[in-house]
């Protein structure tokens, strides 16, 4: 297994909850664009084939919330393959593909397994 990266934190946030029930309804979070330009973050930044970069995040809900009330914590993803033959990073895993629109909406294709011989 490779060395563990150190985390390199770029930002916080709150959960905020419906007042009727208190389930989650989303995270409100904000970026600290000074960290993230001063961290050396070059190595994580991957370049799609139309030219754009792209910096994969990590959204943490925290156990208790910090002496601001931050319940969220954000780091830059520093996950990177070790090799060949080595299995993938644990967690998600999407079946399918995404494909960006021209107006820069992402639209999901997931294909359908080709020996399915359901009748729909």
């Amino acid at each position: 297994m490779s060395e563990q990266q150190k985390k390199i934190y770029v930002g916080n946030g709150k959960i905020v909850r419906r007042k009727n029930d208190g389930a989650i309804m989303f995270r409100k979070v904000g970026l600290n664009l000074s960290r993230i330009a001063e961290a050396d973050v070059e190595a994580f930044i991957k370049t799609l084939q139309s030219g754009k970069q792209i910096l994969n995040i990590v959204i943490n809900d925290l156990q208790e919330p910090d002496q601001y009330g931050n319940d969220v914590s954000i780091t830059v993803d520093t996950w990177k393959p070790t090799g060949e033959g080595q299995p993938q990073q644990q967690g998600y895993q999407r079946r399918g593909s995404l494909n960006a629109k021209p107006d820069g909406r992402i639209q999901e294709q997931v294909g359908a397994p080709q020996d399915d011989d359901l009748p729909f």
